[in-house]
């Protein structure tokens, strides 16, 4: 489980857009933990970055969201951006990135 920080920089999404996404669209239900913060779990990423690609390639923000909800988004080939994270090993992100991409892959039905 990611805290909000650490799914922005694994997403690349910025904080209050992932705010934003879950509160408009829907694309994300993060859990809470008992101080009432979200939690954010790998599949939780994959949609963020799935969206995040979609919007970057033209996409509107409603549209992205209702194909990434319905689990009828395309696969969009982007290379994550490398991700710096000072408590992580370089070969950790690396790994992380690689799994984020290929979960993004899948048959999306799934999501």
């Amino acid at each position: 489980m990611y805290t909000i920080k650490q799914a922005s920089r694994l997403s690349g999404v910025p904080v209050a857009s992932l705010r934003a996404w879950e509160r408009r669209y829907g694309i994300v239900t993060p859990q809470r933990n008992e101080a009432g913060y979200r939690l954010y779990c790998e599949p939780d990423l994959a949609r963020l970055s799935t969206m995040r690609a979609l919007v970057e390639s033209g996409w509107s923000t409603a549209d992205a969201a209702e194909a990434v909800r319905n689990g009828t988004a395309p696969t969009v080939a982007a290379t994550p951006e490398p991700v710096a994270i000072s408590t992580v090993q370089p070969e950790a992100v690396i790994h992380m990135q690689r799994f984020l991409t290929s979960g993004g892959q899948l048959d999306s039905a799934g999501m």
